[in-house]
């Protein structure tokens, strides 16, 4: 892929995956997922240091309560 066409290389975040939890980066094209991987060099029209952050991507749900005391079985997300 040429880089020219990305849009978002996010950087240094821990992805959050059905596989598990893990440090990667990853780049955008088109509005998709592209590129994985520990570090990318790639450059994009944007980039987002996602370093200390946990990244959910693909998921998108405007509210949810993590770790809601007692609340277990009424929101979530599995």
């Amino acid at each position: 892929m040429n880089n020219s066409r990305l849009e978002l290389v996010v950087r240094g975040g821990r992805l959050v995956t059905p596989e598990g939890v893990f440090r990667a980066d990853f780049a955008v094209a088109l509005g998709r997922i592209v590129k994985l991987a520990p570090k990318l060099a790639d450059e994009a029209e944007v980039t987002l240091d996602a370093k200390g952050s946990y990244v959910f991507p693909g998921i998108i749900d405007a509210h949810v309560h993590f770790n809601e005391t007692g609340r277990a079985d009424w929101e979530g997300l599995a």
